[in-house]
Parts: structure tokens; C-alpha cells; sequence
């Protein structure tokens, strides 16, 4: 009799440390969920000008059951913010990964509140031609992250990682995210035949001269701001203000 309840208790306190086990796993998930967490660089010490993310938990049963959205902007990259979501686990270490081989990653919290990312990879786009109406013309891509980083919490309204405020004209030799979405625009105005890419060549410049002529301005063939702000404001009047 004794030795059945000593089994009885041992089956008692294996099944209590399952759950104790699993309810552990959670911890990290439900601990940061919510929150956002933030790391910003000085100009030198890396490519990443600042980088912010967040996990929530996600609205669809089918789907993983938490969503990290990963926000950065690079120093030599002016006015472009990247970004991506990747579904990610519950679990003491979190793991995030985005569909079609878009990479992974690993959150774990460390001491002091502070959360390590450790990125493998991750692919990223230009948050602001995903959030424009161009997005259904080109994606723009925006590389891919890789590395460790340590993030601290901030305020929720501070998590975006903005660039920097200063406006770089686009030329010939210039490959950036943004000449795919100015070639994507003049795409629409039909002034460029070819598919958008990053690189700013001859083919380019002459669809920029093409509305800049076309507009009145003067056919240098550079994106200055001007021509920018009005390309801006043309095409979204052809596609319904959106």
C-alpha cells in the first residue's frame, strides 16, 4: 500500500512539473508581449541606426500565436524605414520566423528587463512603400538582418524607428530601395517601360527627364525634392488619393 501511494505521489509531482514546465515556457511570450523594446546606434558603430520591435499576440487561430513587428532604419540610408513580421512562438526562448523562407530569429529575456534578439536572418522591405498605395505595384527590398542585439523597453509611441530627417537627392549610379519605388511610379505614369529595380542607370534618368519636361520642370535628370513631392502627389491622384 505504501509503495502504490509512493507511485501516486510520483506521478502527482511528475505531472505538477509538466505543467510548472509549461506554464515556465510561457513566461517570456507573456511577459513581454505588449511591449516595446528599442536599441539605437551612433553613426560608426553600426549600419543600424536604431531598431525597435514588438510582440503581440495574434488575432487568427490558424496562424503562429504571437506576431513580432521589427522596425529599423539604417545610418546611410536616409528617409527609408524597414521592417518586417515574422510569426513566433510562445516558450522561454521565442522563436520567430517569417513564411517563404524569410528567415528566423530568437528572443530571449535576460536580467534588468532587457530582451536579446538573435537574428539568423530576417528579410526586410521598405515599410513606406508597404504602407503606400504603390505597395501593389513593387515591393521594395530592403535586405536582410542578421546578428545579436540587445533592446531595452521604451514608451509605446516611441516605437518606430524613423529615419533620418534630411532629404538625398536620387541621380544616375545611385541602387537604393527608393530608386525601385520612383521607377515604380513612373512606371505608372507610363514614362518608364522597364521592370522597377534599385539601380538609378540611363533608362532611369531619362524617364526623369521625361516628367520633368513633361511638368515643367527643369530636365536635369535628378530627383531634387521638388520633382519628388510633385511625382508623389501624380501618381497618388491616379490611384485614387490612397
Amino acid at each position: 500500500m505504501r509503495i502504490k501511494k509512493s507511485a501516486q505521489a510520483s506521478v502527482f509531482l511528475s505531472v505538477l512539473l509538466s505543467v510548472s514546465s509549461v506554464f515556465a515556457q510561457q513566461d517570456t511570450a507573456e511577459t513581454i508581449s505588449g511591449t516595446c523594446y528599442a536599441l539605437s546606434f551612433e553613426r560608426g558603430e553600426n549600419d543600424v541606426r536604431n531598431l525597435m520591435l514588438r510582440l503581440d499576440p495574434s488575432d487568427n487561430e490558424d496562424s503562429a500565436p504571437y506576431l513580432m513587428t521589427l522596425s529599423l532604419s539604417y545610418w546611410d540610408v536616409p528617409n527609408e524605414r524597414f521592417g518586417t513580421i515574422a510569426g513566433c512562438s510562445g516558450g522561454d526562448k521565442i522563436h520567430c520566423s517569417i513564411d517563404c523562407d524569410g528567415g528566423n530569429a530568437y528572443l530571449t529575456l535576460a536580467d534588468g528587463g532587457v530582451l536579446n534578439l538573435e537574428s539568423e536572418r530576417l528579410r526586410l522591405e521598405d515599410n513606406e512603400l508597404i504602407d503606400s498605395a504603390l505597395a501593389n505595384v513593387m515591393d521594395a527590398d530592403g535586405g536582410e538582418l542578421r546578428g545579436n542585439f540587445v533592446l531595452t523597453p521604451v514608451d509605446d509611441e516611441a516605437c518606430i524607428a524613423e529615419p533620418e530627417a534630411i532629404f538625398a537627392e536620387l541621380e544616375i549610379g545611385d541602387m537604393l530601395p527608393r530608386v525601385t519605388a520612383l521607377e515604380a511610379s513612373l512606371n505608372r505614369l507610363g514614362l518608364f517601360l522597364a521592370y522597377p529595380d534599385p539601380v538609378f542607370d540611363e533608362k532611369t534618368r531619362e524617364a526623369v527627364v521625361a516628367f520633368q519636361m513633361q511638368y515643367g520642370f527643369a530636365p536635369t535628370g535628378v530627383v531634387d525634392q521638388a520633382t519628388d513631392q510633385a511625382l508623389n502627389t501624380i501618381v497618388r491622384s491616379t490611384i485614387g488619393g490612397c
